[in-house]
């Protein structure tokens, strides 16, 4: 570049029009050059940018996913809370054993004509017993597998069986589910009626250790 300036101030032909269109030619080479630079600048701070919005967002949505566990633990220890409370403070059965119905307990069971319920299915209610009960069974797991097959009460009633404890049970504004128990009872009664066996001695065994 020297060179070629030399040549244009000792030449003949050098005027000031070729030396000024040469300055010019340099100005605008480093104009180019800067401004590359600075437009590759711009985009190193916009990729920083980026990096800066994707760890925010990584931040957030390892807090949203916290929360979230946090929400469901929650949700798990009041469901176990009302399932515990519904089962120790069931109006329609005694907690103490042997487990028995209440005054209340006696009065849905008429309503609900649990009985005719209970004949209605009981074949199918002595096989699901037969399936829960273990051989060399007592009085107690008598009690356990009728409770088992109380719990299943909806599974065997018709629709139209089902209404009517659904309708009694909105009536009273309970929970349906409070009626599992009710038909564990007369289940049980029944069973240990047909083994010649009374609900009070089922509290004269434990459970068969498996």
């Amino acid at each position: 570049m020297i060179e070629i300036l030399k040549e244009a101030f000792t030449s003949p032909a050098g005027s000031v029009a070729q030396v000024a269109f040469i300055f010019l030619g340099i100005v605008f080479l480093v104009w180019k050059v800067s401004h590359f630079n600075t437009k590759f600048n711009d985009l190193d701070k916009i990729g920083d940018k980026f990096n800066l919005l994707e760890d925010k967002f990584e931040k957030k949505f390892d807090r949203t996913d916290s929360k979230i566990d946090e929400i469901k633990q929650s949700v798990m220890v009041v469901k176990s809370f009302i399932d515990t409370f519904q089962s120790s403070n069931n109006p329609l059965a005694q907690s103490h054993s042997p487990v028995s119905l209440t005054e209340t307990g006696k009065k849905v069971a008429e309503e609900i004509q649990l009985k005719q319920l209970v004949t209605n299915h009981w074949s199918f209610i002595k096989e699901k017993f037969d399936e829960f009960l273990a051989e060399n069974s007592n009085p107690y797991d008598i009690q356990v597998a009728s409770f088992k097959v109380g719990d299943l009460f909806q599974t065997y009633l018709t629709n139209e069986e089902l209404n009517v404890i659904k309708l009694n049970a909105f009536e009273r504004g309970y929970d349906i589910s409070l009626y599992e128990i009710v038909f564990g009872i007369e289940i049980r009664d029944r069973i240990l009626e047909e083994r010649g066996i009374t609900p009070k001695e089922v509290d004269d065994y434990s459970p068969i250790e498996e």
